[in-house]
């Protein structure tokens, strides 16, 4: 489960539309899109009010909040590895 799939269960089972969970989280309409479609990996900080926004608590929460974590440590760690070309990789 990737961490939009998480966010839009409960999305979808509170019959709110991305206009008022938005509002209700102080962010753009767009980036609770992309967040749902898997087009950008929310970080923590945006994770903690879409799950209060959507009255998400227990370990459905803690859940979804491990997912983001994961997914974030993930990503950074690729950058670093694209900083690193083979050539200067190499032992000499």
């Amino acid at each position: 489960m990737a961490p939009g799939d998480a966010a839009a269960v409960p999305h979808a089972a509170g019959g709110r539309g991305v206009v008022r969970l938005a509002k209700r989280c102080n962010m753009s309409q767009t980036k609770i899109s992309n967040i749902e479609s898997g087009k950008l990996t929310p970080a923590i900080v945006d994770v903690e009010p879409i799950l209060h926004a959507l009255g998400a608590e227990g370990p459905l929460a803690g859940e979804i909040l491990a997912l983001a974590r994961s997914a974030n440590t993930e990503w950074q760690d690729h950058p670093a590895m694209r900083r690193v070309s083979p050539a200067s990789a190499r032992v000499r």
